[in-house]
């Protein structure tokens, strides 16, 4: 039997979520879509505490090295990384797909 992984978010992580929802409910004028959004995006999340290998690793460095995995929840990415020996998954990122991604990462 495989162990469970503890899900930590970053601060930026949180803004993130708090910023897609502000986005849909109040640019969009969409407040239902924007809580289904989050609610999808934190369940995909709370997915990872069993096999959170399972998503690629990012190509490029840093991220690389430090074994960034990347999860397509819709139009979003969220990034994470897994700590074995902590049996953690720790959110970084979770970004719009269309933005540049790197750049959002080293913010």
């Amino acid at each position: 039997m495989s162990e469970t992984y503890a899900i930590k978010y970053s601060t930026k992580a949180i803004n993130d979520l708090r910023d897609i929802y502000s986005y849909i409910a109040f640019n969009l004028q969409a407040p239902e879509t924007a809580a289904k959004m989050v609610r999808r995006i934190r369940n995909s999340i709370k997915e990872l505490d069993f096999m959170p290998e399972r998503n690629p690793i990012l190509d490029w460095e840093p991220w690389n090295s430090l074994n960034t995995h990347k999860m397509r929840v819709g139009k979003y990415l969220v990034f994470y990384i897994v700590d074995p020996l902590q049996s953690s998954v720790s959110i970084v990122r979770i970004v719009y797909g269309k933005r540049d991604i790197a750049k959002a990462l080293s913010e």
